[in-house]
């Protein structure tokens, strides 16, 4: 069940801005949850996550990346701190690094950076809100993971304190048109090659149990929800006392979205899903990517050498990467159908159609194999697919609340904010206080210089909370009707 923890839990689900310590933590609580017999994997996985590369003292703004001293530090980086292979061996004036930003990622800012004969190396800087988002040493795990054992995904060469390097491919992200072509064919096999990852060499949490009950806490987007709750009611309790005039499109969000009654649907979607997947067979659990819009698929330049002709499309991304049923990440993938980010005015409303009957075939036909297709099995995956939908509208209706915390605050500067009331919610304003003493403490601890800060650095323009009224209404008009079907086979 979905709960929004009090004030006394606020302080526990806030994560550590130190990364050592956050690994460190991760390392203990990976080695706490596998049988003795998986202990040699877990060392060795272990191992592999300590060895990266870390920089614990740079700290890039995103906003000043076309500024000389945004490049001192990136070469700072690339040659010393962490020694990347072909940068380190070279005497570098910073003013001729070339750095290129890449649109259309929400959660991070993307650079493409090179130099003469150096590798092109990719640099992500983390978004402002995605400490709270998302476990940056879990996410580090399951990149070296996929990358060494599995050639899914690209190489880390190393973080620094808001971001890490990673290997680059000359490619180019897939555009809204290209996941409608025939390119959706070799997008359905490599979501099946992740999906084929064993659950062992990630973090998942108790051995794999085939029952709903034993393996629902371990659902990715069910644990996203759950802790993504309590920094969204603090986004939406701060919202709430912003003076927006009428005529603004914000004027009753917070009112619209009613979050109190939107956990109470979650809870009813949940004991729906359980009673519906307890009468028919459960969607399997597998290792899926959960965040398949189309920038986070590659279309390589070249197929890699002695690979399948799908191997051109490369995933990247696997921030919210997490075992979940299939047929959440394959509602989600058809549901980015219907985005354009790079539109001008609409980036955040659904504005394309869904994918049509045959497009969903085409897809499941390349997605499962040929010993996989028993009678039904088309029927089996829409009714995963259409069952699941709702989870993924719910979490990242949750996401771009979290995501929308800066936003709100220049709000506030902006419109000016109402003085809290003698009857509002003590733990809600405690939770309010606590987050703003804890966004003070990481202002503190992450500037590397007076020239920057955490604050600056994030945000951008992206419409997170229209997106996020978007995507909670797409969630209860999709929950009621399952629920009317129901009913209405029942009678």
């Amino acid at each position: 069940m979905f709960l929004v923890y009090n004030s006394a839990d606020c302080s526990a689900k806030i994560p550590s801005t130190n990364y050592s310590q956050a690994l460190n933590l991760f390392s203990s609580s990976l080695q706490s949850v596998y049988e003795e017999e998986d202990s040699g994997l877990v060392e060795s996985a272990l191992s592999e996550l300590h060895e990266l590369r870390h920089s614990p003292k740079v700290y890039l703004n995103a906003k000043k990346y076309n500024k000389l001293s945004f490049l001192r530090k990136v070469q700072q980086l690339l040659c010393d701190d962490l020694s990347v292979e072909g940068w380190h061996d070279k005497d570098i004036d910073p003013s001729d690094i070339q750095i290129q930003r890449i649109t259309g990622a929400l959660t991070n800012s993307i650079f493409f950076v090179s130099y003469d004969d150096a590798p092109t190396v990719l640099l992500r800087v983390y978004g402002p809100s995605s400490t709270l988002l998302i476990s940056r040493p879990r996410e580090m795990h399951i990149l070296n993971t996929l990358s060494r054992h599995y050639n899914l995904g690209p190489k880390i060469y190393g973080t620094f304190a808001n971001g890490r390097v990673e290997e680059w491919f000359s490619s180019r992200p897939c555009s809204k048109d290209d996941i409608r072509s025939d390119l959706k064919i070799d997008i359905a096999k490599r979501m099946k090659e992740l999906h084929q990852v064993d659950l062992r060499k990630m973090d998942v949490v108790g051995p794999v149990a085939p029952g709903y009950n034993e393996r629902s806490t371990r659902y990715g987007v069910w644990d996203n929800i759950s802790s993504w709750l309590t920094p969204a009611s603090v986004v939406l309790k701060r919202m709430s006392r912003v003076k927006f005039p009428q005529n603004h499109p914000y004027y009753n969000l917070v009112e619209d979205i009613n979050l109190p009654l939107l956990i109470q649907e979650f809870n009813a979607y949940e004991d729906y899903l359980r009673e519906f997947e307890e009468e028919v067979k459960p969607s399997p659990l597998v290792f899926c990517h959960n965040d398949t819009q189309p920038g986070n698929i590659l279309l390589l330049d070249r197929k890699p050498v002695d690979k399948p002709s799908h191997h051109k499309i490369c995933v990247i991304d696997f921030e919210y990467a997490a075992p979940n049923a299939r047929g959440y990440d394959l509602a989600n993938h058809f549901t980015e159908w219907r985005y354009d980010y790079h539109h001008e005015t609409l980036s955040w409303k659904p504005i394309l159609s869904y994918p049509s009957y045959q497009d969903r075939r085409a897809f499941y036909e390349a997605y499962m194999s040929e010993s996989e297709k028993q009678p039904g099995w088309i029927e089996r995956l829409e009714d995963e697919r259409k069952t699941w939908s709702p989870a993924s509208l719910a979490m990242w209706g949750i996401w771009a609340i979290v995501q929308s915390r800066d936003q709100v605050k220049a709000m506030g500067s902006k419109f000016g904010t109402t003085v809290p009331s003698l009857n509002t919610s003590a733990g809600a304003d405690m939770a309010v206080n606590l987050e703003e003493k804890t966004s003070a403490v990481v202002l503190d601890d992450e500037s590397s210089s007076d020239e920057e800060t955490p604050e600056e650095s994030g945000g951008d323009d992206f419409e997170y909370l229209l997106y996020a009224k978007a995507k909670i209404d797409a969630f209860r008009e999709e929950f009621y009707s399952l629920r009317e079907e129901c009913v209405d086979t029942q009678t």
